[in-house]
């Protein structure tokens, strides 16, 4: 009844909140990996995506829910997104390349694996 649309609104009240805090705050993390991949002012949206915390279509996309994750997490995507402005497959070059841009990738990878189920409002 009335208890549950209330729910529902306040629910909805602070993912709006997260999804604002996203849009400007993970876009201008991007600008110090696009500089190292020779890359200019690449789009970088926030929005929901089905099963996946990032992709890239001549834009790079994230998971508004990135915002719950550790900074170091947030950089991973954004640098595993921008470096398929490079190298659209998951190829050994690609794999250097974000390699390159985070040498620790693969920890952060595991982390979101384990974790990002977590990130849940």
């Amino acid at each position: 009844g009335a208890d549950d649309v209330s729910i529902r609104r306040k629910r909805q009240a602070v993912v709006d909140w997260f999804v604002d805090r996203a849009q400007e705050e993970l876009p201008a993390r991007a600008s110090r990996f696009e500089s190292r991949l020779g890359l200019d002012d690449v789009l970088v949206e926030v929005g929901e995506l089905d099963g996946r915390w990032g992709e890239f279509d001549g834009s790079v996309r994230l998971h508004w829910r990135l915002i719950r994750a550790p900074v170091r997490i947030q950089d991973y995507v954004l640098a595993h997104e921008l470096a398929h402005t490079v190298h659209s497959e998951h190829s050994d070059s690609f794999w250097n390349t974000v390699g390159t841009l985070i040498p620790d990738y693969e920890e952060r990878r595991e982390w979101l694996r384990i974790n990002g189920n977590t990130l849940t409002v």
